[in-house]
């Protein structure tokens, strides 16, 4: 509406304000999870593997929250142990940086070293998978 009132004013000679009232737009508020949905997540087969695929699914996916195609682009060097930071590439190409807690730090350091520094041999196709 506030475009095109200056289009109107660009436009036509009009010598006093325009008004009128802006929509309110409504405050909602995303849905937080039940007790029983979180326990639907964990008990879910991608979180439920044994062995280091169930620990990288449960530690990094679930607790930053980030798409599986940023975890799955992930380098080593894109983990920043000391700090407990990933940086992932956000849209636009901008980097983000996601905090992690210290059990997920534990739990990246047992990864690389049962598997190396290939730390996410997924495809974003199927990244919770093995």
């Amino acid at each position: 509406m506030r475009a095109f009132v200056r289009w109107l004013k660009e436009k036509l000679p009009i010598h006093r304000a325009v008004k009128f009232p802006l929509p309110k737009l409504p405050r909602v508020l995303f849905p937080i999870l039940s007790e029983e949905d979180i326990q639907k997540i964990w008990d879910c087969p991608q979180m439920t593997f044994t062995g280091s695929l169930g620990k990288r699914n449960r530690a990094i996916m679930f607790e930053t929250g980030a798409r599986r195609s940023k975890i799955a682009g992930l380098n080593v060097d894109d983990i920043d142990l000391d700090n407990e930071l990933i940086t992932v590439m956000g849209k636009g190409n901008k980097k983000r940086r996601i905090p992690f807690s210290h059990d997920v730090l534990l739990t990246i350091r047992e990864w690389i070293k049962e598997r190396g520094t290939e730390v996410w041999p997924f495809s974003t196709r199927a990244a919770v998978l093995p």
